[in-house]
């Protein structure tokens, strides 16, 4: 429910903000202690696009559990616990 809950706040902000930053791995990775690989970054770009895994999965062309597991790394990468906090961190480097 949690996670159906940060889906649909980040799907209104997305929403909302049309003019939100482009993400840029270069600028993100400068920030970050362990850098995102290519593959982590397009599922962050996803995330923050407001994208649900399962969307994320037949987008990409991988599983569901591959996706997840990207997910994982990137919530520890970013220090974030949730999707909602990953796009917060995400816009945020962007300002940097």
């Amino acid at each position: 429910m949690l996670a159906s809950l940060e889906i649909a706040i980040s799907n209104h902000a997305t929403e909302k903000n049309h003019d939100l930053p482009k993400l840029n791995i270069e600028k993100i990775n400068r920030h970050l202690l362990a850098p995102l690989s290519e593959r982590e970054f397009e599922v962050a770009q996803l995330v923050y696009n407001g994208i649900t895994n399962t969307q994320i999965a037949d987008k990409i062309f991988i599983s569901v559990n591959t996706i997840k597991s990207h997910l994982k790394n990137i919530h520890l990468k970013l220090d974030a616990n949730s999707r909602l906090q990953v796009i917060q961190r995400l816009r945020a480097l962007m300002h940097k």
